[in-house]
C-alpha cells in the first residue's frame, strides 16, 4: 500500500499485531510516517510496547544503545 496515504490500514494492522519483544523492521524511515511528527511518535509507542524498530536503508536499529542514540539524534 502507498506510504503517502494518511490512513494505512496495512501498517496499523501490523503494528497492533506485535507484541514485547517483537522489531518491526521496514526498507526505509518513510515507509513508516511521512511526517517527522508522525514517524517519532509511532517509534516512541513502539517503544513504550517494549517493541524495537529497524530500518534497513537507515542503519538505525532501536534495539540496540547506540541505534536508540542515533534516532534521536537524528
Amino acid at each position: 500500500m502507498s506510504g503517502a496515504q494518511e490512513a494505512r490500514p496495512g501498517l496499523g494492522e501490523a503494528i497492533a499485531y506485535l507484541r514485547e519483544g517483537d522489531v518491526l523492521v521496514v526498507v526505509k524511515l518513510d515507509r513508516l510516517g511521512r511526517t517527522l511528527k508522525h514517524l517519532i511518535a509511532t517509534i516512541e509507542e513502539l517503544n513504550d510496547r517494549g517493541i524495537g524498530f529497524k530500518s534497513l536503508n537507515d542503519g538505525i536499529d532501536t534495539t540496540t544503545s547506540t541505534g536508540n542514540l542515533i534516532f534521536h539524534v537524528i
